[in-house]
């Protein structure tokens, strides 16, 4: 079997590639992790990682079948050394090292960047029990104080701090708070 790369419409991979699967080919769309914006809600959605393309495997004996599928334009083609163009073959290691790539997330853009993780764990070192922080918002912004007690599960923090000439405990999510 040979991989190639085939044209849909564009916003279309999905009817294109179940087709392909109704039809009993083994076929790859290459997509990317990415924020979609609702009215209401903030949440991860797949993308095409290449608009309008999509991967084929099949023999070349096939390609005009394939061709009168349904979401299926054309294969991305060559010349030949006769003039004539024909489907253009990928390597199955092209192939595979997308697919691999995929695999290890490097097509997720929801994960923090480098710098985002620094941050973090610097966060995170910081709020450990007994530690001072700077609270960053709420009613009490401003103010230096020190961590009780952390909740992983909820990133929640109780944090004591010292107003009215004694300590309130204070609950704040660690988003509220930075290392003093």
């Amino acid at each position: 079997m040979t991989w190639f790369i085939i044209r849909t419409a564009t916003r279309q991979e999905q009817r294109a590639m179940a087709s392909l699967i109704e039809a009993q080919f083994s076929c790859y769309l290459p997509t990317e992790t990415r924020w979609r914006r609702t009215p209401k809600v903030k949440e991860k959605a797949s993308y095409p990682l290449l608009a309008g393309y999509l991967m084929v495997d099949c023999e070349p004996t096939e390609c005009s079948d394939i061709l009168k599928l349904d979401g299926v334009h054309q294969f991305v083609r060559y010349m030949r050394s006769d003039g004539e163009p024909a489907p253009m073959p990928i390597p199955v290691a092209e192939v595979m090292k997308l697919k691999a790539r995929q695999d290890a997330g490097e097509f997720d853009l929801t994960r923090p960047s480098a710098r985002e993780r620094k941050r973090l764990e610097a966060r995170a070192k910081a709020m450990k029990r007994g530690a001072a922080v700077l609270l960053t918002d709420g009613p009490f912004a401003g103010f230096i104080g020190k961590v009780i007690e952390m909740r992983a599960s909820d990133r929640a923090a109780l944090v004591g701090v010292e107003a009215f000439g004694r300590v309130i405990p204070v609950e704040l999510s660690s988003d509220q708070l930075d290392a003093a």
